[in-house]
């Protein structure tokens, strides 16, 4: 039943559906100045329809992507905002209702409808945006990729990636990009009896090819990755499916309401060399890692840090969010993870402030100093404030945002000249509760005790999203 009006959490504006779609340019007001460095355009993405023709769905990944795209130059914001037009997008739009099940909603219908469309995943395409050799994706890890017009975000169609994708193969919403060699490398994930991963590399002329394929320890959720300049880690947390899960085959219950916290099984890390093969095995005690920050060489030994959560909370979160308040509040850390030549690995913590959402500039190979992200400032409410952590002190600077401000991922423009991986303008869309609007906010990473440098009201709220990409004129 749903709570009363008076008693929702303000950031539940955020979680409202959204259908207006700007396909024409419209001018922002600009309050401030825009940085030289920010010239060109920001694209985000994230679930705009809660609600499918009066159906409210059950989890935030579920919802139909929409993307919103902010053409910066030095004296106005151009901002276009437009659905993902997929084919299951499609399907609902003709029918009027809704169908498809998705990470956490079953089909629609009775017994027999949700039986006929069981194996029907939709493709929501609300997860992230990465621009490469020339192509703009909107990326969800539940299908392939959307080739996306970065001029009008019309949708040109799912690409399989030269074939490299098979039918139901589900291409994470997380690829990587290699400053070295120009190359982008993800994984996918071929559910089965035996659930498979493999290793994908798109050149810079944008030609793919598999790298590796190898079978999971075990049917777990997996969202993100790392890449080394000699290896790709992959990391299997006991988030998973039943042997069997008769419930799913009926179309009775959607995989996320399926996914269940096995600590018994451990965790593990996959070891891949880039030129392919065997992945190497590293064991490692239970926890959840959703986000990856950054991986390099100690010597013989890889560091890798991530934002690990204690359990699986969090997923009954991003549940609780589209009803109203969050009940027991899930908070990750950032750890270091050594993995040896051979061995168990070992895990520090970095800092005792709760962070989300990372982003950094340390290239590939590179040691990484300072990673930016978002922060709780009040340990009852949703993530809130741009903030940024000195790696080696694991001292966190937080950005004094105001009662009823919810910021979003911050996607770091390093500054001209610039030697230090602070030194970078950070990009956010803010919710403003206060104002009943989103707006686009530019922060000064090396300053966040000072108020955005730039503000850009956008024309209505925009549903609270994950990630996003910049792309320079």
């Amino acid at each position: 039943m749903p709570i009363p009006a008076a008693a929702e959490p303000d950031w539940r504006l955020g979680f409202q559906s959204l259908e207006t779609e700007y396909v024409e340019p419209v001018i922002l007001p600009v309050q401030g100045v825009i940085p030289k460095e920010v010239r060109g355009s920001l694209y985000r993405v994230g679930p705009a329809r809660h609600v499918v023709f009066g159906e409210p769905l059950r989890h935030w990944f579920d919802g139909d992507g929409m993307m919103h795209s902010f053409s910066l130059t030095d004296s106005q914001v151009r901002y276009q905002c437009r659905f993902v037009n997929s084919q299951g997008h499609q399907e609902e739009e003709r029918a009027q209702r809704r169908i498809f099940r998705s990470f956490g909603t079953p089909p629609s219908g009775g017994p027999i409808a949700r039986f006929r469309h069981r194996k029907r995943g939709k493709n929501t395409a609300n997860t992230s945006m990465i621009f490469h050799a020339g192509e703009l994706w909107a990326l969800s890890e539940g299908g392939w990729p959307h080739r996306i017009d970065p001029q009008t975000l019309a949708t040109l169609g799912a690409t399989d990636l030269d074939g490299c994708l098979q039918k139901p193969e589900g291409y994470s919403a997380h690829p990587r990009y290699c400053e070295k060699t120009g190359e982008l490398w993800n994984f996918s994930v071929l559910h089965g009896r035996q659930q498979l991963m493999s290793i994908h590399c798109r050149d810079a002329q944008g030609r793919n090819r598999v790298v590796a394929r190898f079978p999971t320890p075990m049917p777990a959720m997996v969202h993100d990755f790392a890449l080394t300049s000699s290896h790709v880690l992959i990391k299997f947390d006991p988030y998973v499916l039943p042997a069997f899960p008769l419930s799913l085959l009926l179309g009775q219950r959607a995989p996320g309401q399926l996914l269940t916290w096995r600590p018994e099984l451990g965790s593990c890390i996959a070891v891949i060399p880039r030129s392919g093969g065997e992945p190497r095995w590293v064991q490692l005690d239970p926890r959840f890692a959703v986000h990856s920050i950054h991986a390099t060489n100690d010597g013989p030994d890889i560091l890798w840090d991530v934002l690990s959560f204690a359990d699986d909370t969090i997923m009954k979160v991003f549940a609780q969010v589209m009803t109203g308040p969050i009940t027991t509040p899930a908070f990750c850390f950032p750890e270091r993870i050594r993995i040896p030549p051979s061995g168990k690995a070992t895990v520090t913590r970095l800092s005792e402030t709760a962070l989300d959402l990372p982003r950094h500039l340390a290239a590939t190979g590179s040691a990484c100093s300072h990673v930016f992200g978002v922060t709780w400032t009040r340990r009852t409410d949703f993530m809130n404030a741009p903030a940024c952590l000195d790696v080696a002190t694991g001292k966190t600077e937080i950005a004094p945002i105001a009662a009823g401000d919810y910021a979003g991922e911050c996607i770091p423009i390093r500054k001209d000249g610039a030697t230090s991986d602070r030194a970078a303008w950070l990009l956010t869309v803010v919710l403003n509760t206060t104002l009943r609007r989103s707006e686009l906010r530019i922060y000064d990473g090396e300053n966040l005790d000072a108020p955005a440098v730039a503000t850009m009201a956008m024309p209505h709220v925009m549903p609270l999203g994950f990630h996003g990409c910049f792309v320079p004129a």
